[in-house]
């Protein structure tokens, strides 16, 4: 027997039997602890991303069920009762709920497949959350394959696709700072969870960038042109209109201007809510940053 721990709930017994093919972790739980799996939408597990409510008369005695990795690490397949037993025991972060979503369970009735099942994995065999095309045609594949009775053209795909919420997914800000480190960009987190900061540039010019993200999930990116904040200084109506022309000729952000201050920054966000394809999320809004900042300097550059 194998306790799940949860963050603020007593843990989950589940006996674990082994894995299978596909590295999926075989369990075995009595119906009461599944009750308090889709109640509680442990294992990323809701009950609007199975493939129906299962009645309560469907689920008496112990049924056996599979969970896959969240990305990074997952289990060799085919492991037996102890050496995946073994497997669980050697990390404690392994048996924690959220490094797992459960993929389904078997009835008298057949399995049961909850759209973890249909996710691609990545290649250490955990769920690939890296590129939500693939992940958008899981869920429309589930839809078609559990819930034939939804009229294709007006199911709203991307409030499925909002429902998918990896469990032990990376913060957005960790996920920007790997980016930027694949990038080769030095970047570092401010003192007391403070925003990230980091350098953008190229052989003419530099910025400093910060970049948070607010209550609201949106992660905002700032970057400055201390170089330019020169030219608000007594002709602040000329500035802004100078701003004006600028923004309408950018693709995802804005200058902002601050006449008391004299400061001039150009300010850039995006929704990072869903994990789901958030690290393609973040390349695509660092191309457009970088795009932006370089139309800004040469826009001022040549007076406009």
């Amino acid at each position: 027997m194998t306790v799940f721990a949860l963050p603020d709930a007593d843990p989950l017994p589940l006996d674990v039997l082994g894995t299978d093919g596909q590295a999926r972790l075989q369990v075995r739980l009595s119906a009461e602890v599944l009750d308090r799996v889709m109640a509680g939408g442990v294992f990323g597990a809701g009950r609007e991303l199975t493939a129906g409510v299962v009645e309560a008369a469907d689920r008496t005695g112990e049924l056996e069920a599979r969970l896959r990795a969240v990305p990074g690490a997952a289990p060799d397949p085919d492991l037996d009762a102890v050496a995946a037993e073994a497997w669980l025991a050697s990390d404690s972060s392994r048996a924690e709920a959220r490094a797992w979503v459960l993929a389904g369970w078997e009835t008298s009735a057949g399995p049961i497949r909850t759209i973890w099942d249909y996710v691609p994995l990545d290649g250490a065999g955990g769920l690939d959350a890296a590129d939500a095309g693939p992940a958008q045609s899981a869920a429309l594949q589930f839809i078609l394959d559990e819930h034939p009775e939804l009229p294709i053209e007006l199911t709203d795909l991307a409030q499925a696709m909002s429902l998918l919420e990896l469990p032990g997914s990376s913060a957005p800000l960790a996920e920007l700072a790997a980016v930027l480190t694949e990038l080769g960009v030095a970047n570092q987190r401010l003192p007391g969870d403070g925003p990230l900061g980091f350098t953008m540039g190229d052989d003419d010019d530099e910025w400093q960038c910060l970049a948070d993200v607010t209550e609201s999930d949106w992660l905002v990116l700032y970057a400055e042109l201390p170089e330019y904040a020169a030219a608000v200084d007594g002709s602040f109506a000329e500035a802004l209109v100078a701003v004006a022309r600028i923004n309408a000729r950018l693709q995802v952000g804005a200058l902002v201007i601050d006449g008391d201050e004299g400061s001039l920054m150009y300010r850039a966000a995006t929704d990072v809510a869903s994990p789901m394809g958030r690290i393609g999320v973040l390349r695509r809004l660092l191309d457009l940053v970088y795009a932006d900042v370089q139309s800004v300097l040469a826009a001022w550059r040549e007076g406009i």
